[in-house]
C-alpha cells in the first residue's frame, strides 16, 4: 500500500508546472490524488470550514436579507460535484 502512496506521490510531483499535461496525464493524476488521499482531506476540510462559517452567520445577527444572500453563497460555493 506504501508504494502505491509513493508512486502516486511520484505523479502528483511531476506533473505540477506542467502546462501541456494531456487529458490521458490530467485523469492520471487525478486518480493520483484519490489515492494519495487528498480529495477527501480537502472534501472534509471544506466541510469543516463550511459549518464555521454557517456557525458565525448566525452569530452575526446581520440585518434584512444578508444572512439569507451570505447562506446562499456559502452553499453555492461549497456544494458542487465534481
Amino acid at each position: 500500500a506504501e508504494q502505491g502512496k509513493d508512486a502516486a506521490a511520484a505523479v502528483i510531483a511531476e506533473a505540477i508546472g506542467d502546462a501541456d499535461l494531456s487529458d490521458l496525464a490530467v485523469g492520471t493524476v487525478r486518480e493520483a490524488l484519490s489515492d494519495v488521499g487528498a480529495v477527501d482531506a480537502v472534501e472534509l476540510r471544506i466541510v469543516e470550514l463550511t459549518a464555521t462559517s454557517m456557525a458565525a452567520l448566525e452569530r452575526a445577527h446581520l440585518v434584512g436579507s444578508a444572512t439569507a444572500a451570505l447562506t446562499e453563497l456559502v452553499v453555492k460555493a461549497t456544494q458542487r460535484t465534481y
